[in-house]
C-alpha cells in the first residue's frame, strides 16, 4: 500500500466521488496516515515457490489454461505453487471436465491491468485454451480511472487473443478489499468502495465482449486470510479456485466454432466499449 500512489491519485481520480466534499476533506490526512501506516506495518510476503506452470493428469487431450494478473496469481500468500490460485483451479478444471489441465501462471507482484497489458505485447505467442484474468487491487490502490481501467482490460483481452486465438477468457472480479483486515477503518471502506466501481466496469466490459466472462469473487473469511491480512491463505486460494474453475469449466465447453460465432457477432474496439451488433 504506497501513501504517496494514494495521495497523487486522490485530486486527479476523484476518491471522493459519491462522498461528501466536505466530508472527505477532513478525512484525507486521516487516509494518507493509515496508508503510509498500513505500508510499514504490514509484512511484505514473498511469491510463491516453485515452477509457475505443470500438469494435473487426466484425460486427453489436454486443457491448456493459463493465468494472468497480479500478486495473487504470482502466488503471494501461499509456501509453493500447488497451494497458490492457478494450480488449484487447474485441479479443480480436472475434476470438473476429467480432462488433463497444462496450466501456466503469469503473475506480476504489484502489477496491474497496465503492466500487464505491456507483458503480454512482449509475447509473440501464447498457448492456451482458455484463459484467466485477475487484476484490480493495485488499480484499486493506484486509484485508476474506472473508464481508463475498463480499457486497459479491453486492450489485454485483445492482445490475448491476438496471440492465442479466439479462446474463451474470465475476469476475476475485484477482490473486495472492505474485507481485508490489514485495512483499517475508514481506509478500507474507501477502498472498498473503490473495489467496486471497478468491478462494476469489469462487469460490463464482460456483458459487450464476446468470448468473455466474468466471475465474482467470493468474500473472504477471516481465516482465509495470510497473515499479512491482504492474501488469500492457502485455504483462501482453494475455495476462491473452487468457484472460478466452476466458471472456466462451463467456458471450456465452448467449442471453437460457437466462439467464432460469437465473436462474429459483435464488433468491438478496446477504444470503444459499447459493443454493437453486426448488421
Amino acid at each position: 500500500m504506497n501513501a504517496n500512489k494514494l495521495f497523487r491519485s486522490v485530486d486527479r481520480n476523484g476518491l471522493g466521488r459519491g462522498m461528501h466534499a466536505g466530508w472527505f476533506a477532513l478525512l484525507l490526512p486521516v487516509l494518507v496516515a493509515q496508508a503510509t501506516y498500513t505500508r510499514l506495518t504490514t509484512p511484505r510476503l514473498p511469491v510463491a515457490a516453485g515452477p509457475d506452470e505443470g500438469e494435473i493428469p487426466g484425460r486427453y487431450p489436454a486443457l491448456r489454461f493459463l493465468a494472468l494478473g497480479e500478486s495473487t496469481v504470482a502466488g503471494v500468500g501461499a509456501a509453493t505453487q500447488e497451494q497458490a490460485l492457478t494450480c488449484q483451479c487447474a485441479r479443480w478444471l480436472r475434476d470438473l471436465t476429467g480432462r488433463a489441465v497444462c496450466w501456466k501462471a503469469v503473475g506480476l507482484s504489484g502489477g496491474n491491468a497496465r503492466s500487464l497489458l505491456v507483458r503480454m505485447r512482449a509475447m509473440e505467442r501464447v498457448q492456451a485454451d482458455l484463459a484467466l484474468v485477475v487484476l484490480g487491487v493495485n488499480d484499486v490502490v493506484a486509484f485508476r480511472a474506472p473508464a481508463k481501467w475498463a480499457q486497459d482490460l479491453a486492450s489485454l483481452v485483445l492482445a490475448l487473443r491476438e496471440r492465442s486465438g479466439n479462446i474463451p477468457v474470465l475476469l476475476a472480479g475485484v477482490p473486495p478489499v472492505e474485507r481485508f483486515t490489514a485495512l483499517p477503518q475508514p481506509l478500507r471502506d474507501c477502498l472498498g468502495r473503490r473495489a467496486r466501481v471497478l468491478d462494476r466496469e469489469a462487469r460490463q466490459l464482460a456483458s459487450r465482449l464476446p468470448g468473455l466472462s466474468h466471475c465474482q469473487t467470493p468474500l473472504p473469511r477471516p481465516d482465509h486470510l495470510a497473515e499479512d491480512g491482504l492474501h488469500p491463505s492457502p485455504a483462501g486460494y482453494s475455495g476462491w479456485a473452487w468457484v472460478l474453475a466452476h466458471a472456466l469449466a462451463t467456458l471450456a465447453r465452448l467449442s471453437p466454432d460457437e466462439l467464432v460465432a460469437e465473436r462474429a457477432a459483435v464488433t468491438y474496439s478496446p477504444m470503444c466499449l459499447s459493443g454493437r451488433h453486426a448488421a
